[in-house]
């Protein structure tokens, strides 16, 4: 990044660390010219530290993400700024303004946490997660639903969402019984 012209500009810089590139080449397809990543590093420093403090019980994330194969739908990477709930793609405008974000890799997640003896007990989206997650009655009422249609009622938005261009948080849950291996 360089100062120039009173703002920001992004800057081509030279080769990335080598824990980058694995990191690309592992939870993404063949790099292609012209793409843009992202890399969280410190995301997989996260799971590290729960498969060692986690004796049993469940890792929630949630976060907006998408899985290797996902990764592909977001050919400028997913690096956004908000403000005021707007989004905005160039992130140098306005700095200290808005918030900066991007998506998380649930592969890298998922992948990570089974390295470190964590297994994959769920992953969905965060409505099918809530919706399935409450008493039947409470959501039934609440949706207006017959208790065997919550599922699909959650599915259902998702679609919405995802057709109208929107972004549908991820729930990944990972989970350890007591005695089984972690990295203590």
């Amino acid at each position: 990044m360089a100062f120039e012209d009173e703002r920001f500009r992004w800057q081509t810089g030279g080769a990335v660390r080598e824990e980058v590139e694995q990191y690309l080449r592992r939870w993404f397809p063949p790099p292609e010219e012209g793409r843009w990543y992202e890399a969280n590093l410190e995301a997989l420093g996260w799971m590290e530290r729960i498969g060692r403090a986690l004796e049993s019980g469940y890792a929630l994330t949630v976060d907006y993400g998408y899985t290797r194969a996902e990764s592909v739908r977001f050919p400028a990477g997913t690096l956004m700024g908000y403000r005021r709930h707007m989004a905005r793609e160039d992130v140098l405008e306005d700095p200290g303004e808005r918030d900066i974000t991007a998506h998380v890799n649930f592969t890298a997640l998922e992948e990570c946490g089974a390295a470190c003896g964590l297994r994959r007990e769920r992953f969905e989206t965060l409505a099918r997660t809530i919706v399935t997650a409450g008493e039947a009655d409470q959501f039934a009422a609440a949706l207006k639903l017959r208790p065997g249609r919550r599922v699909a009622a959650a599915d259902a938005a998702q679609d919405a969402a995802v057709r109208d261009g929107g972004d549908v948080p991820g729930v990944v849950a990972a989970a350890r019984e007591p005695g089984e291996k972690s990295l203590k």
